[in-house]
C-alpha cells in the first residue's frame, strides 16, 4: 500500500508539472499605460505566446504586476486562443509547430517602471514576462483613415504607415495597423521604410508596429521593412511577401529587378529591435534571390544586429529552386571591416520554417574583404526552440571567416529533412551550387569560441541524396582549427545510410574538436556503411529511439530508450512540457497520457 501511495504522490507531483501554463515571449516589452483611445483598453496593447494557455480563456485569468507590487487583473483582453494564424490571432501558425496559443490585452493604468505579466490556468500560476511601463505615444492607421486630416489617434487615425512614419517625431512610439490594410505591390522597392534619426529608438523605449488585434495587416514589395538611422524597432504580427524576380519553368529565376543584391527581404532587423510572430513568404508567382534572405541584419554601415530578437516567426516557401545561393532563409551577420566592432548577441527562438528553398535556415556568418576583421558578438547567441522542415540548405548554419570569439547555445530545436538541393536547376539535385548538405553546420574560418548544441532532435538529412558536401547530421567545414563543439543529449535519426558527423572538403581537421555524451545515433536500415555513430560519444544510446513523426511535430513513445536518461538545466521542452529531474534526450520531452489526465486537477 505504502508503494501504491508514493507512485501515486509521483505522478501527481509530476502531474501538476506538466499542468503548468508557460510564457514564451511577448511583442513589446515597454509602453505606456494609457493613450490608445480604442474605448477597450488603456494603454499598449500586448500579445504574449505560451504553452499549456488553454484554447480559450474559460475561467482563466490574466494580472499585471506593477513595479509597486500592485496586482491589476482587470484588464481588458481582445482574444486567448490557439496561435493558428487565423483571427482575431496573427498570422504566424505557431500552434501547428510548437503547440502555442496567443493572447492579447491592453496595459492597464499602473505605476511606472519594471512589471511582470503572468496568466494562471486552472488555478496553477505561470511564469512571468517583464513589461515596463513608460512614457510613449500611441498611433493607428486604418484603411478609412486619412493622411490629410487624421492626427494618428483612434478617432482620427491616418489611413498609411508610410505617413505614419512621416510625421511621428516620439521616440518610443507604438503604431497599431488596423483592418488587413496592405502596403505595397511587387514592383514596390521598399514597402515600409523607417529613416528618421529624430524618432531613434532603442532597447529601453522600443518603437513597434503591430497589427491591431483582429487585423492581419499586409506588407509587399522586393523589400517588405527596410531601416536607416534608427533602432529599436518591434515589427509584429505582419504577412509580410518579398520576392525580386519571376519564378519560370522547374523554379528558376527570370526577368530579376535591377541590381536585385541589395535591397531583397521581407524584414530588416534592426538594433535592440524584435521581429515577432509574423508570416513571410514569396510574392505569389514570384521569386526572392540575388542577397540577405527572408529575415536580414548586419553592421556594415549602421548596427542592426546588437541584441535582435528574432521570435515566433513563420517562414515558408521562401525562395525557389534557381534561387541564387547568397539568398538566404534567415541571415545575421556584421561585416563592419577594419573597426572589429562588438555587437550584443541576437537570439533566434520558437521560429517556424518550412518547405524554404533559400539556402540554409538559421545563418549566421560572416566575412569582410580583407579577411582580417568583420566584429564579433561579444556574448552567447542563442537558437533555441524552432521547427525548421524541409530547408534547402542546412537548418542552421554557424559559420565566420575572420575572428568571432562568442559562444553558441543550440538547444530545444527541431530540424527535420534538412540539407536539401538550393540554388540548383529543379530538375537534378546535384546541380546545387555549393550544397549545404547537413541538418546542421558549423563552419570554421575563424570561430574561435565554443559551439553548445544539446537536446535537439534531428530527422533525416541530405533525403534528395547530393553526393556533394557532408551529408550528415553534423557537418564540419572550414579551413581552421579553433571552434569546439558539445554535442550533448541530441537525437540524430537518419533513415537513410547518412554519416551522422562528418567533415566537408576542407573540414576533416575539425572531426576531433567535438565532444559530448548521451547522444542517441540510431539508422532505420540495416548493414549501415556511413551512419556509423561517433567514438567519442562514450554513453551513446544505440536502439530504436521510438519516436513518431506526425509533421511537423515529433512525439516520444513510452517505452523509448532516450526517457530519464538525460539531465539538463532546461526547464521546458519545444512544446512547453517541464523537463523532469531525469529528462528525455532530444527536443522532446515525453510525458504520458496519465500524467496530462492527473495534471487537470490542482
Amino acid at each position: 500500500m505504502y508503494k501504491i501511495l508514493l507512485l501515486l504522490l509521483v505522478l501527481v507531483a509530476n502531474s501538476v508539472l506538466a499542468a503548468v501554463p508557460k510564457l514564451n515571449f511577448s511583442d513589446l516589452i515597454s509602453g505606456p499605460a494609457a493613450g490608445l483611445g480604442d474605448g477597450n483598453g488603456s494603454g499598449v496593447i500586448v500579445t504574449v505566446w505560451g504553452q499549456y494557455l488553454g484554447e480559450t480563456q474559460g475561467s482563466s485569468t490574466l494580472s499585471f504586476v506593477d513595479s509597486l507590487g500592485g496586482v491589476h487583473e482587470n484588464i481588458h483582453i481582445y482574444y486567448w486562443k490557439n496561435a493558428d494564424g487565423v483571427l482575431p490571432g496573427g498570422p504566424a501558425n505557431l500552434f501547428e509547430s510548437h503547440k502555442m496559443q496567443e493572447l492579447a490585452f491592453s496595459i492597464p493604468q499602473a505605476a511606472s517602471g519594471l512589471g511582470s505579466i503572468r496568466v494562471t490556468v486552472n488555478g496553477v500560476l505561470s511564469n512571468t514576462l517583464p513589461f515596463t511601463i513608460r512614457n510613449g505615444a500611441i498611433y493607428h492607421v486604418m484603411s478609412n483613415g486619412n493622411d490629410s486630416s487624421g492626427n494618428g489617434s483612434f478617432s482620427a487615425p491616418w489611413e498609411t504607415i508610410g505617413k505614419a512614419l512621416t510625421e511621428i517625431e516620439d521616440p518610443g512610439s507604438s503604431i497599431y495597423v488596423h483592418d488587413n490594410l496592405s502596403t505595397g505591390n511587387a514592383s514596390t522597392k521598399r514597402a515600409v521604410y523607417w529613416n528618421k534619426v529624430s524618432a531613434l529608438s532603442g532597447y529601453s523605449n522600443q518603437y513597434a508596429i503591430v497589427a491591431y488585434p483582429n487585423s492581419q495587416p499586409i506588407v509587399i514589395g522586393r523589400s517588405g521593412f527596410r531601416n536607416y538611422r534608427t533602432g529599436g524597432q518591434v515589427v509584429s504580427k505582419f504577412s509580410v511577401f518579398a520576392s525580386n524576380c519571376d519564378e519560370g519553368a522547374n523554379g528558376q529565376i527570370q526577368n530579376c529587378d535591377t541590381n536585385p543584391s541589395k535591397y531583397t527581404s521581407a524584414i530588416q532587423t534592426s538594433a535592440y529591435g524584435r521581429v515577432v510572430a509574423n508570416k513571410i513568404t514569396d510574392v505569389d508567382g514570384r521569386c526572392a534571390s540575388g542577397q540577405q534572405g527572408a529575415i536580414v541584419g548586419n553592421s556594415l554601415s549602421v548596427d542592426r544586429v546588437s541584441g535582435s530578437q528574432i521570435l515566433g516567426n513563420e517562414v515558408y516557401e521562401y525562395g525557389c529552386e534557381g534561387t541564387a545561393k547568397f539568398q538566404h532563409t534567415t541571415y545575421l551577420s556584421i561585416r563592419s571591416g577594419s573597426d572589429n566592432e562588438q555587437v550584443d548577441p541576437w537570439r533566434f527562438g520558437w521560429n517556424y520554417l518550412h518547405d524554404n528553398h533559400a539556402k540554409n535556415g538559421i545563418h549566421q556568418y560572416d566575412e569582410n574583404n580583407s579577411g582580417l576583421e568583420c566584429g564579433s558578438p561579444n556574448g552567447t547567441v542563442i537558437i533555441n526552440d524552432n521547427v525548421i522542415i524541409n530547408q534547402g540548405g542546412s537548418g542552421i548554419n554557424v559559420g565566420a571567416n575572420c575572428p568571432w570569439t562568442n559562444d553558441f547555445d543550440i538547444y530545444n530545436n527541431i530540424i527535420i529533412n534538412a540539407g536539401l538541393a538550393a540554388d540548383w536547376d529543379g530538375i537534378d539535385p546535384n546541380t546545387s551550387n555549393g550544397g549545404y548538405t547537413s541538418a546542421i553546420t558549423i563552419q570554421d574560418g575563424g570561430l574561435m569560441g565554443n559551439v553548445r548544441i544539446h537536446h535537439n532532435t534531428f530527422y533525416t538529412w541530405n533525403d534528395d541524396d547530393q553526393t556533394e558536401s557532408a551529408q550528415a547530421c553534423l557537418g564540419l567545414l572550414g579551413s581552421q582549427d579553433n571552434v569546439r563543439v558539445v554535442w550533448d543529449d541530441n537525437v540524430c535519426y537518419a533513415t537513410k545510410d547518412k554519416h551522422f558527423v562528418n567533415n566537408n572538403w576542407n573540414g576533416i581537421q575539425l572531426l576531433d574538436n567535438v565532444s559530448g555524451n548521451n547522444n542517441s545515433w540510431f539508422y532505420s536500415g540495416t548493414n549501415p556503411v556511413d551512419a556509423i555513430f561517433p567514438s567519442w560519444d562514450s554513453a551513446a544510446l544505440l536502439n530504436d529511439p521510438l519516436i513518431t513523426l506526425s509533421v511537423p511535430q515529433i512525439s516520444v513513445h513510452n517505452n523509448s530508450p532516450l526517457i530519464g536518461v538525460s539531465t539538463t538545466t532546461l526547464t521546458h521542452d519545444v512544446y512547453g512540457s517541464p523537463r523532469l529531474q531525469n529528462s528525455t534526450v532530444g527536443a522532446v520531452e515525453f510525458i504520458s497520457a496519465d500524467l496530462i489526465f492527473f495534471g487537470g486537477f490542482e
